[in-house]
């Protein structure tokens, strides 16, 4: 509907007792401010919200509300939340009044009552350096933190680490596929540094966070994540970072590898290149990776036959849930599947998909892929039965 005539909707879905979700789209910057109507309800029951756009007008409005239920908020194109709430030092107001109105629509979120009970937070198109405005939030509940589209550098890094997010399961951090952020291992000690290790960190999202142009930059982050224990980390996405095969030997030394369940290495067309092959054999080596991996390299280098040649043979790899690769020339492909190695093997039960080109049905006999199937399941029980023996150690 036209933003313009959204009050009476947003009163009248204020009016639901049981209204549990509830979303308003904007129409961009020439938006009418919504704040007004929805200062007017009542929220007893809401637990997921989300809207777009999103000033420090919005802000103080919810702010103000009282949603005892609230436990997702996601704000859309939040790019002016940094702004001062205006208000009374305008109107010639006292000094305390002065100091709130300079709030900005951030602190005014953080100072909210219903803030600290939420689990998910939401913010696309935000100042990252501004973030640490939520620092005096008591958002000791929060699990899933995504601060999408904000240019990632080391000093909002920094910022983040400021807070206190002893709960955090899921971060992302990333940037959109038209830009890059400008994080650098120094940024990411910062992190490490901030929350305990990342200790409780399930699953880590740092796409784009890295400029291809900063020679090195990704491969730094990734050297950087790789020397730190992250118990808990069962997925990273490091796709379009620029990383170079150096990224791979350092994942492969990494303590956390062989817990992963999801890694995303794609856009990062230099990776694959095989300029150097060794970071490719050690990972060929690392016999601890999981099992029923799912593994992302779409995007990367055209050559990456060469680097699949050398991993195909490792027994982790017959074993992946999943395999995304770029476009390959036709001869790479035929060479790969005439290796009858794991390669083929994860090609006709239909695991492995490739940019642009599509593959048809397995072409496996049943009795074959049977065998296979249980030959997987007792390797993966046997890396089971290590990892939960390994976690009762620690």
């Amino acid at each position: 509907m036209p933003m313009e005539d959204c009050g009476p909707y947003v009163a009248a879905a204020a009016r639901l007792p049981d209204l549990g979700t509830f979303e308003i789209e904007g129409a961009g910057k020439g938006a009418p401010d919504y704040g007004a109507a929805l200062s007017a309800g009542q929220w007893e029951a809401l637990e997921e919200l989300r809207l777009s756009p999103v000033g420090p007008s919005e802000a103080a409005a919810l702010a103000s509300l009282e949603m005892p239920s609230l436990e997702s908020l996601a704000l859309w194109d939040a790019s002016r939340l940094s702004e001062p709430v205006a208000g009374g030092a305008a109107d010639g107001a006292d000094g305390a009044a002065a100091a709130a109105a300079a709030r900005t629509g951030m602190q005014a979120l953080a100072a909210a009552p219903w803030f600290p009970h939420l689990t998910t937070l939401r913010l696309h198109r935000t100042d990252l350096d501004r973030v640490g405005d939520l620092r005096g939030c008591r958002g000791s509940k929060l699990q899933v933190l995504e601060i999408d589209n904000c240019l990632l550098c080391d000093a909002g890094a920094a910022a983040l680490a400021r807070l206190r997010l002893p709960r955090l399961r899921e971060l992302y951090i990333g940037h959109e596929l038209t830009g890059h952020g400008l994080l650098t291992r120094r940024g990411v000690a910062a992190l490490l540094a901030g929350w305990g290790g990342l200790q409780r960190v399930q699953e880590l999202d740092l796409r784009c966070a890295c400029h291809p142009r900063m020679s090195g930059a990704g491969d730094g982050v990734v050297a950087a994540l790789a020397a730190a224990p992250l118990p808990a980390l069962r997925s990273l996405n490091v796709s379009g970072c620029g990383l170079t095969d150096a990224a791979v030997g350092n994942i492969a030394r990494a303590e956390w590898a062989p817990r992963l369940r999801e890694l995303n290495l794609g856009l990062n067309r230099r990776l694959g290149d095989c300029r150097d092959p060794k970071p490719w054999r050690r990972l060929a080596r690392a016999g601890r990776l999981r099992a029923k991996l799912n593994l992302d390299l779409t995007g990367c280098s055209p050559q990456l036959a060469q680097a699949l040649s050398i991993v195909a043979g490792a027994k982790w790899f017959r074993s992946l849930a999943s395999l995304q690769i770029p476009r390959l020339l036709e001869e790479d492909l035929a060479a790969l599947r005439a290796m009858r190695g794991g390669f083929e093997s994860l090609v006709r039960r239909g695991r492995v998909s490739e940019e642009i080109l599509q593959w048809g049905e397995s072409d496996m006999d049943s009795s074959e892929e049977e065998e296979e199937e249980e030959e997987e399941e007792e390797e993966e029980e046997g890396e089971q039965g290590e990892e939960e023996a390994g976690e009762g150690d620690e």
